[in-house]
This record gives structure tokens, C-alpha cells and sequence, in this order.
């Protein structure tokens, strides 16, 4: 399962036993209210779904995730190269975050709309 939420620069990839979530952090949640702590800067969370089915323990940073965050991290990045309407338009040169952080980038149209 793929999702995004470009308003806040989020993008999340869902598998039968992973979730990792990206957000640039650009933002702070423009879903109608605030968290009062500002962006969080980029970030990844991953989720072991099978151990904790509620996304309690972010496990981003155990070693014995690596494989499975690059899986996943991979699978987000190859589904907007295959499915974003301007993928021609991606810079060259950009490391994965980087790419991660362009394509979840709102549209101008969207940025303009959240800003009425």
C-alpha cells in the first residue's frame, strides 16, 4: 500500500509486516490543527506490524531493520518514478532523501490553496 499527504510532505509505503512513513518535516500538519512544536525535519519511521500492530516503537533505528528500511525507502522512490505525473522534471544527482523530499513536494496549486 502506498500513500502520501503532500500538504505536510508525507509519503508512506505499507507492507504485511512494515509501514515506513517519510515526511520532510517541512511542515507542521496542516490537517486543520497544530502540535505546537513546529516542523520535525526529515524523518523516516518504521513500524514492525507483526510485533506492534498499534505503531508504538518506531524501529528505525535498530541495525537489524537496515535491510528492510532500504527495501522500503526503495519501494517509495520506485513508485513515484513510476506514477508522478512530472518524474521527467527530477533534478539528476539526488540521493534518495533528496528524491523523497522533491517528490513530496506539493503541486504549486496545493501550496497556494492551503495558504488561503
Amino acid at each position: 500500500v502506498f500513500a502520501e499527504f503532500l500538504a505536510d510532505n508525507k509519503a508512506m509505503v505499507r507492507t504485511d509486516d512494515w509501514k515506513l512513513i517519510y515526511t520532510t518535516g517541512k511542515e507542521d500538519l496542516k490537517q486543520g490543527y497544530y502540535t505546537d512544536k513546529g516542523p520535525s525535519g526529515l524523518q523516516y519511521r518504521l513500524y514492525n506490524l507483526k510485533a506492534d500492530p498499534l505503531e508504538h516503537h518506531n524501529v528505525i533505528d535498530d541495525p537489524k531493520n537496515k535491510i528492510t528500511f532500504e527495501t522500503l525507502q526503495n519501494q517509495l522512490i520506485t513508485h513515484y518514478r513510476n506514477h508522478h505525473p512530472f518524474v521527467q522534471n527530477l533534478p539528476k544527482g539526488l540521493n534518495k532523501d533528496e528524491q523523497l523530499a522533491w517528490f513530496t513536494e506539493p503541486p504549486e496549486g496545493l501550496a497556494t490553496i492551503n495558504a488561503q
